[in-house]
């Protein structure tokens, strides 16, 4: 039990505060203090009842919530006890309604606060019922009462604190109505604008194979178009028209993949998120093989560190990885024994993929992750420079990202991770 200290003016009221919220029945204890009365504390009904029988209070400010029983159950205890059965109880509780003000008061409260409440209706409360206690006193001893018209004035102003309360407890119920209100609003524009959102997707996704047939279809036409005219008329043709057909087929097939570079990168832009529990070292051991089934140059050796995992989603996962293994198998070609190693990074969450391959110059690394961008020479190093690019926007999608390192001839480090599921 807490004791407030006491000062040579103060009033000779004891006043106990039965609560388990520290700071409040600190705050408490100040107001009833700064007004010259004593107050102690208990923390539970066991304590409080302890408190009472040790040093019996004037007056018991009795919160609702306990953390062995409820403030009815001890209101019940009190009056059923010849010592405490008229001893003035001020019921706390968050509870504001009519309901609760009723069933408190009936329960033996002889007044009740709804929180939060002003400090000036804590102490007007107090000294209410301080006043009710001795005059209580008074007619039980027998000694005439010196105001007839208490209980008339008590009784209206109980009246006046239920009116009061039931105005809260319909101000409360408009605000609550009003929240729900803005919510409901709220969802609604949320969900057209995510049908708006899924609609321009489709429309977008349409358009973008729609283009792509636009620009294949005359573009299969001059493939095939200079190919019969090589095959046909080959013989019939010298050697600089036999070189400059190599060059339209040439680029007329880059043209093509580059169209198909651009599908695969604006669609792992909207592919829908599907996230899941990923075996990273697995599914990279799927990408190595198949990467090594393809590959006619001599092997690369893939190191992969067990128990790498993320969540993510798997087919996008794959995508990932696929791009950054075959990246640093191509750019680690040349290397006397071309190296590429996945492995967990700093913290958690993060990968790294390293290979001991040709590098970059990091003054251009800034490039690495745009669109069609290549850092080294395109006769040396297939390619369209959309890998790295599909592989951040995928990471990004995901709420993650990556970051590449690397020197000329000295190797690349990619940094990456999926983000938080």
């Amino acid at each position: 039990m807490e004791r407030m200290p006491s000062t040579a003016g103060e009033r000779r009221q004891h006043i106990l505060v039965v609560d388990d919220d520290d700071t409040l029945a600190k705050y408490i204890m100040s107001l009833l203090r700064r007004r010259g009365y004593r107050a102690s504390r208990a923390a539970s009904a066991e304590a409080g009842l302890a408190a009472i029988a040790a040093d019996p209070p004037q007056l018991l400010i009795l919160d609702h919530f306990l953390p062995d029983m409820s403030g009815e159950d001890m209101l019940v205890e009190l009056r059923s006890t010849p010592a405490t059965e008229h001893l003035p109880v001020i019921y706390l509780t968050t509870d504001g309604s009519r309901k609760r003000f009723r069933k408190s008061m009936t329960g033996g409260a002889d007044d009740f606060l709804a929180k939060p409440f002003r400090p000036r209706e804590l102490t007007d409360a107090v000294e209410v019922q301080l006043r009710r206690h001795y005059r209580r006193l008074a007619a039980l001893s027998g000694a005439p009462d010196s105001d007839e018209g208490e209980v008339a004035r008590m009784a209206e102003a109980l009246a006046r604190m239920e009116n009061k309360l039931a105005e809260a407890s319909q101000e409360r119920w408009r605000a609550q109505l009003q929240v729900q209100m803005i919510a409901a609003s709220v969802d609604h524009r949320l969900s057209e604008r995510t049908a708006r959102l899924e609609s321009d997707n489709r429309d977008l996704k349409a358009y973008d194979y729609s283009v792509a047939h636009e620009l294949k279809r005359p573009l299969a036409g001059i493939l095939g178009y200079a190919e019969v005219l090589l095959h046909q008329h080959g013989g019939e043709l010298n050697q600089d028209c036999r070189m400059l057909l190599d060059k339209i087929e040439r680029h007329g097939r880059r043209m093509s993949d580059y169209i198909d570079g651009l599908l695969e990168l604006t669609g792992a832009g909207r592919q829908t998120l599907e996230r899941a529990r990923v075996d990273l070292s697995a599914l990279a051991g799927e990408v190595a093989a198949e990467l090594h089934s393809e590959r006619s140059a001599r092997p690369v050796e893939l190191r992969i560190a067990p128990g790498l995992a993320a969540d993510a989603d798997p087919v996008l996962a794959r995508v990932v990885l696929e791009n950054l293994f075959s990246n640093a198998c191509k750019y680690s070609a040349d290397a006397e024994q071309p190296i590429v190693e996945l492995a967990a990074g700093r913290g958690p969450g993060e990968f790294v993929i390293s290979d001991n391959g040709c590098g970059f110059d990091p003054v251009r690394g800034t490039s690495l992750f745009q669109p069609f961008q290549r850092l080294h020479d395109r006769d040396r190093y297939e390619g369209l420079g959309i890998g790295l690019a599909t592989v951040k926007r995928i990471l990004e999608r995901h709420g993650g990202a990556i970051e590449g390192h690397g020197e000329v001839g000295k190797g690349a480090r990619f940094h990456f991770g999926f983000g938080d599921s």
